[in-house]
């Protein structure tokens, strides 16, 4: 990021490892990076191949706003919501998909911001996919492993448990 002639931050599964969301993968094989689109609006149409003085790293163009952007761990990042979005359209797994946006809501995200980037990013493809992947996410999934169990709950017929209920016994809360 350092290295860049142009402003660029963890964007994709780098920001999503950054902020602690879950990935399929230990690390990812190669650096996500995002820039703002200037006036080639070609850009927008599809993602940026350049490789900027990085080795190995992907670099998306769009309509970042840096002013909301983070930084994490010292690293200039996309916040969570356009992290977890931005990782799940490169997720073949719809499990995955909604773990990724399970922890955006878990970490403040709304599910209209969440409308709101699939929208505005939508030359990142894989709409269809990441909107039913928000319809079964929910705020309450503390863990990737919350998440894939209640979706093998909804997929076994049984009923959706609540995330985060409260249980308690004569000592109080458990």
């Amino acid at each position: 990021i350092l290295a860049a002639r142009e402003p660029v931050w963890a964007f994709g599964p780098s920001a999503a490892l950054l902020s602690k969301m879950p990935l399929p993968f230990v690390v990812p094989e190669r650096v996500s990076l995002g820039r703002v689109s200037g006036a080639d609006e070609r850009a927008l149409r599809q993602p940026s191949r350049h490789r900027l003085a990085l080795p190995d790293a992907h670099v998306t163009t769009g309509p970042i706003d840096p002013s909301a952007t983070i930084l994490l761990r010292g690293v200039p990042t996309v916040p969570p919501a356009l992290a977890a979005l931005s990782t799940a359209v490169t997720l073949t797994s719809s499990r995955w998909q909604t773990a990724q946006l399970d922890a955006a809501l878990w970490r403040g995200a709304t599910a209209e911001q969440i409308v709101s980037l699939i929208e505005e990013w939508r030359h990142l493809g894989h709409r269809t996919e990441v909107l039913e992947a928000l319809r079964r996410a929910r705020h309450g999934a503390q863990t990737v492993l919350e998440t894939f169990s209640r979706l093998r709950f909804i997929e076994g017929g049984l009923p959706e448990p609540i995330l985060q209920h409260p249980f308690y016994d004569e000592e109080g809360l458990i």
